[in-house]
């Protein structure tokens, strides 16, 4: 997606005023969800930025889970976010 030349992720994509990733969140949230793990591939450092400052203003807990190509097959050069669980390592941050 792309803003006026600038590069936007799709989770921070604001809808009505809020990133669509937080508008999730805190829906989940009422609901009565209170740990959110997030998996991250493309622009998973932009998205790991935003995500880290998320539970400092929301009181919520969130760990972010990043994307790691164990092995990809010949005919894929990356893995996609639907793959992600079975390719996807802890981080430390939060």
């Amino acid at each position: 997606m792309a803003e006026e030349g600038i590069s936007i992720l799709k989770p921070l994509l604001r809808v009505a005023g809020l990133p669509l990733i937080e508008r999730t969140i805190l829906t989940a949230h009422q609901a009565g969800l209170q740990d959110f793990y997030i998996v991250a591939g493309y622009g998973a450092e932009r998205l790991k930025q935003f995500l880290s400052e998320l539970p400092l203003r929301r009181d919520l807990k969130i760990r972010c889970v990043s994307m790691v190509a164990i092995s990809s097959p010949p005919s894929r050069s990356r893995q996609t976010t639907g793959s992600s669980l079975g390719i996807a390592r802890q981080t430390d941050e939060a």
